[in-house]
């Protein structure tokens, strides 16, 4: 490596070991600089070993050596400059390709109205809803809540700092389709535009562009309609597209029978539309949630249909975050190919750092393949993403596992004990509450966690929960593990 890096305000020249700031020489020798060499040649986190031995070659010497010259060059650069993985090492804070979450305008997509027909065509709605806030997030000008979130909080998105508010409604006629949109202010209630979108249902991916385009305008002038055309990956057929959405809804459900709908409905779409990389990701996923709670394999063999399903969207090419995201999580949980699921998240957050399930899937990638820092970074992000996400125990339960990994017991416990007042019946918040009580000392706690775990999940063994997770970092679940024998959960 022969040209300078940034670090901070600080430029520091590896093959010359020179550090300078505004081109002033800074003073570093020694092991402080073998250390700072290390961090900065690595693409990623460095072994404590690794750094023992770039700074004392040849010599054994105490861990706590490694720990001065770590403090020592954090007091030179700056404390956030260097992160600390518990347990295996330190890495180079770099700077992410990630927007700015906290100073973006919010806009929330509201659930859209049926007028003049029953629910029936709820799904319709909701995917409309659903596929807007997907467009919408792949602009870098706004952030925008999930349909979920804003469901759940429509009634207070001011005071959870959304700006702006898309209304809707829908009435269908056979196949002709009315939209009446309109976008306002949440405080105050000023309308910045209305309009009326009248279509067929085989236009339905053209309106849904009108409607995008409509709101970049209000809100972001200078984004140019053409820029949403050519990010856009159509399907070719709407029939497989309503498929797909009635897929999503059963999903929804969280229930045996809902995921068996949607896995059907799923298969008729790609009958339809063989070379679609949605819906086959969309497949694959269905069939990785099956085994986490304990349901019966709806194939001959769930796992081996998972994995394939997600190669043959990733064999087929798309830039489609969700598409990325369904697949990187179903390889992580269906195969070995690590290395594929790792850089496929990656890959979905770069082409959309806005939408919340690429975020998400990214933070559970780092939580079992690699970096736990990022993984709780991530979690953080989601979490101000959509600060009303009614799904946001999930995020709050990775933090609850890094935490656990990384010995905060009582941070875990504290976060999974909000995750528990937004659902009560994921299994993975029972786990680290056991987990963390037990782990803590506090038995008779631990205990009375284990039996609610026992009611709200019927037959979860030690065993079981091992087999359902990724094998690359066995000891990123180990510590849990070990906290839920301790309060008596039965190994098989």
């Amino acid at each position: 490596m022969e040209t300078s890096v940034s670090i901070g305000a600080f430029a520091f020249n590896p093959a010359t070991g020179q550090l300078s700031r505004d081109g002033v020489a800074a003073p570093l020798r020694g092991r402080a600089l073998a250390v700072l060499t290390a961090l900065v040649e690595a693409e990623g986190v460095v072994t404590k070993e690794r750094l023992l031995t770039s700074a004392w070659p040849g010599v054994t010497v105490e861990e706590g050596n490694l720990t001065v010259q770590i403090a020592g060059l954090r007091k030179l650069l700056g404390e956030e400059t260097i992160i600390t993985v518990p347990r295996i090492g330190y890495r180079l804070r770099r700077d992410r390709l990630l927007p700015d979450v906290v100073e973006l305008p919010r806009i929330a997509v509201l659930p859209i109205e049926l007028i003049g027909s029953g629910t029936e065509d709820r799904y319709l709605a909701d995917g409309i809803a659903e596929d807007i806030v997907t467009a919408l997030g792949r602009f870098k000008e706004f952030t925008v809540l999930t349909r979920q979130s804003a469901l759940a909080h429509q009634d207070a998105l001011a005071t959870n700092g959304v700006r702006y508010a898309l209304h809707g409604s829908l009435r269908r006629v056979g196949e002709r389709l009315r939209i009446a949109a309109h976008l306002s202010e949440t405080t105050g209630g000023s309308q910045l535009w209305a309009r009326t979108f009248d279509s067929t249902f085989a236009d339905l991916f053209d309106l849904q562009d009108r409607i995008t385009e409509a709101v970049v305008s209000a809100v972001a002038p200078e984004v140019q309609s053409a820029e949403l055309r050519a990010a856009r990956t159509r399907p070719a057929s709407t029939d497989a597209y309503d498929l797909y959405l009635r897929g999503m809804a059963e999903l929804e459900k969280t229930t045996d029978a809902g995921s068996r709908m949607a896995f059907e409905l799923m298969g008729r779409a790609i009958e339809k539309e063989a070379d679609n990389p949605v819906y086959l990701a969309a497949q694959s996923w269905v069939l990785q949630f099956r085994p986490m709670s304990g349901w019966a394999d709806i194939t001959e063999d769930d796992q081996r249909t998972c994995r394939e399903l997600a190669l043959r969207a990733l064999g087929i090419g798309t830039d489609d975050a969700r598409a990325l995201s369904y697949c990187s999580n179903a390889l992580l949980h269906s195969s070995t190919e690590f290395e594929l699921a790792h850089a496929t998240s990656r890959r979905a957050l770069a082409a959309n750092p806005n939408l919340m399930v690429a975020v998400v899937i990214a933070a559970i990638n780092e939580l079992h393949l690699g970096d736990l820092a990022l993984a709780d970074e991530l979690a953080v992000r989601a979490l101000k993403l959509s600060p009303a996400e009614p799904m946001r125990f999930i995020s709050l339960i990775l933090r609850a596992h890094v935490a656990i990994v990384s010995g905060r017991y009582q941070e875990a416990l504290n976060v999974a004990d909000e995750a528990l007042a937004l659902n009560l019946t994921y299994a993975p918040t029972h786990w680290m509450l056991t987990a963390a009580n037990a782990l803590m000392g506090r038995i008779d706690a631990a205990h009375e966690s284990c039996a609610r775990l026992k009611l709200a999940i019927p037959g979860t063994t030690v065993a079981a929960i091992r087999r359902g997770q990724p094998k690359k970092l066995p000891e990123r679940i180990d510590p849990v593990l070990r906290g839920l024998r301790l309060a008596g959960l039965p190994e098989s």
